[in-house]
């Protein structure tokens, strides 16, 4: 017998994904983590505005964040992210907060997270 959504996803992601804070990168976070096929793919947070969707949803539910380097099998750009995970949340965090709450743009995370990426 399958189990109902209500058991195998956490109420905290359900009430995420309902929520105003969805792009594909976090999406594709959520896919991985319950185990279905994203829609748009296994996108990666590409820019700062990316990054802070995966940031709420990780902090949402924070079981999620301890799983994040197996976003690695997903693709070479996940495996180098997920490689440099806490370095580049730490940027944003000093640089701007994890919800935008001490600035408006992250120049710096920005460019940390290209030089991840390799762009």
């Amino acid at each position: 017998m399958a189990k109902s959504i209500e058991r195998s996803v956490p109420l905290a992601a359900l009430r995420w994904i309902a929520g105003d804070h969805v792009g594909a990168s976090s999406m594709a976070i959520f896919a991985h983590m319950t185990g279905v096929k994203p829609r748009r793919g296994w996108a990666h947070p590409s820019d700062p505005d990316d990054l802070s969707r995966c940031l709420r949803l990780l902090r949402a539910v924070p079981a999620w964040r301890a799983r994040l380097p197996e976003m690695a099998r997903r693709s070479k750009t996940w495996k180098a992210l997920s490689a440099r995970w806490n370095e580049i949340e730490r940027s944003m965090e000093n640089e701007v907060g994890w919800s935008w709450s001490k600035g408006k743009a992250a120049p710096l995370t920005y460019a940390l997270m290209k030089d991840v990426i390799g762009r």
